[in-house]
């Protein structure tokens, strides 16, 4: 089984850079940014739901802990850097395209 099936945590931005996989100068931020849009929040709430997942198992399966998972979805924090990709990546996931046809 692939490392990012059986642990996505270790995939996280905070992994990375905690265990020096990324030099810290990577321009990776590990943080929050302004706040995030109601509707992106609603949409990601939304697509949780519909894959029968709880905030802990989304916030599991990305690598943060589940009061980040609520505050994306309350709009009250944004998530950035790999984490929005990972957000982005799922709600692409869970709308049927696939990350190939991004382009």
């Amino acid at each position: 089984m692939p490392v990012a099936t059986c642990c996505p945590y270790l995939l996280s931005p905070a992994y990375l850079l905690t265990n020096r996989i990324l030099p810290l100068d990577s321009g990776i931020r590990i943080g929050y940014d302004g706040g995030m849009s109601t509707t992106l929040g609603k949409e990601l709430k939304a697509a949780r739901k519909e894959a029968h997942m709880t905030q802990t198992d989304f916030a599991r399966m990305i690598g943060v802990p589940q009061e980040t998972v609520s505050r994306w979805e309350s709009g009250k924090r944004e998530p950035t850097g790999l984490y929005r990709e990972a957000v982005e990546r799922f709600l692409k996931r869970q709308k049927g395209g696939s990350d190939a046809q991004a382009h």
